[in-house]
């Protein structure tokens, strides 16, 4: 997956500094995550690799299900061309990282035990946005397996706070 998000970065930054001198961020990220849904979609997958299926047919298929703007098809037919459409969820995926950063806003996942109250709940987004330095979005999942606590996930920062972790470092203070 790595490598694959590595391919489509530059399409992904291309794509989002277009969006971004059109002053169409929004619009392209609908398109995109259209896109990457028709890319996911199995019976798309299978045409990929398909050897009876020209790339002309695969843009013409592509296009007549997304039946996008003329700057999309460009976008569509650039992929096809170089092979890289099977990329679009990945391409989708960078892009709303860009624009959440561009717009300083990050999604947060608190993963607890139990449900939080709505003043632990304000109190914990107020400090995240103090911490982050972004607009703070919310998104909370209970988790039984945990026995108490929270993880909280903002992009490749984690912060660990379950019981289970706290006594796993416990564990690992006694035996060293």
């Amino acid at each position: 997956m790595d490598h694959q998000k590595t391919i489509a970065r530059p399409y992904a930054k291309a794509v989002f500094e277009f969006a971004l001198e059109q002053k169409k961020l929004d619009n392209w990220s609908t398109t995109l995550k259209l896109l990457a849904m028709i890319a996911e979609n199995p019976a798309m997958q299978s045409l990929y690799s398909d050897p009876n299926i020209s790339p002309e047919e695969l843009s013409s298929i592509f296009l007549g299900i997304s039946g996008k703007d003329e700057n999309t098809k460009n976008f569509i037919l650039i992929l096809n061309h170089y092979d890289r459409l099977s990329l679009l969820p990945q391409i989708s995926e960078l892009f709303e990282e860009a624009k959440a950063e561009y717009e300083k806003v990050s999604t947060v996942f608190v993963t607890s035990a139990f449900p939080l109250e709505d003043s632990i709940q304000k109190k914990l987004k107020a400090s995240l946005e103090i911490r982050l330095q972004h607009e703070v979005i919310m998104d909370y999942e209970l988790d039984k397996n945990l026995l108490g606590g929270a993880i909280i996930r903002a992009g490749d920062w984690v912060v660990d706070g379950s019981v289970r972790a706290k006594l796993e470092k416990l564990k690992q203070a006694v035996i060293s």
